[in-house]
């Protein structure tokens, strides 16, 4: 397959499909693989360093928090947090960002105006503002976190979908279906949308390592998913203060952070450049 083909010749989009692949099965598989209850306190085994330090131990690897919960099984437990809303809120963004740039591009006028007015005035205002302005609001919660990520983050999508859909909308076989009396809307449907799928999946992909930082930057601040429901960024927020003297708090939440968005960070990447016209000759 072509597919399979391009795929081995990049390193780094292989190497990003194992990590994905990783985190994806270390997430399915959390009640398995957590090798103590993530929420079980251990005070007489607090801030235990990992196991390769002095005074670290195998029963705990990466070593203890304040409380004396392992910090692995936490680490494996909060990934399934990262997963879910990465794979919801990017859902919502291809949704949404795709009905409104195909729609937007194919008909044009009036709508268009209108769509991409909307566009530049929720491009205008910060992501993490309108983020924790709906979430003051409406009070933090993971279906809200996933619906607030998704609705805030479709306008780039949109705007890349719509500015192809411009151009494609005036090809020979649109223009054919449209003479055989196809309806408009089935002919964007049918005859356009297939061939910016691509486009689609490659932007969605890198939307997808956003919307995890998203996430863990509102449970780091204390706005997303709430105790006991354990996210990294959580992690990262409670081993602040403990920096200096257990470092381990910190570090290993930010390092499943910055692994699985630099994993789809090289996947996006090889797909946006698969998929572009302008790569292919």
């Amino acid at each position: 397959m072509k597919l399979l083909r391009a795929l081995s010749k990049h390193p780094l989009a292989i190497t990003g499909l194992v990590i994905l692949l990783g985190f994806l099965v270390v997430a399915m598989l959390a009640p398995l693989l957590t090798p103590h209850d993530p929420l079980q306190q251990h005070l007489r085994a607090r801030l235990l360093p990992p196991f390769w330090l002095p005074g670290g131990t195998l029963e705990y690897p990466l070593g203890t928090d304040q409380l004396g919960r392992d910090l692995l099984s936490r680490i494996i437990q909060g990934s399934r947090v990262a997963v879910l809303v990465a794979f919801g809120a990017t859902t919502l963004v291809i949704l949404v960002g795709t009905t409104v740039g195909l729609l937007s591009g194919f008909f044009g006028g009036l709508l268009d105006t209108a769509t991409m007015r909307v566009v530049d005035v929720i491009i205008s205002v910060p992501d993490i503002i309108l983020y924790l302005t709906i979430i003051a609001l409406a009070g933090p919660s993971l279906t809200l976190v996933i619906v607030v990520i998704g609705l805030v983050g479709w306008t780039t999508l949109a705007r890349v979908v719509r500015s192809e859909v411009l151009t494609l909308r005036r090809r020979e076989y649109v223009e054919a279906a449209r003479a055989l009396g196809q309806a408009e809307l089935t002919s964007a449907f049918r005859q356009v949308l297939p061939n910016v799928l691509g486009t689609v999946v490659a932007i969605a992909t890198l939307k997808a390592s956003s919307v995890i930082i998203a996430e863990s930057t509102l449970s780091y601040l204390g706005f997303g998913v709430q105790p006991p429901t354990i996210t990294w960024g959580q992690l990262l927020a409670q081993g602040q203060q403990y920096v200096a003297t257990a470092w381990w708090l910190s570090t290993f939440p930010g390092l499943a952070i910055t692994l699985l968005s630099l994993s789809l960070i090289f996947l996006g990447n090889f797909l946006r450049d698969l998929f572009d016209p302008r790569s292919n000759g």
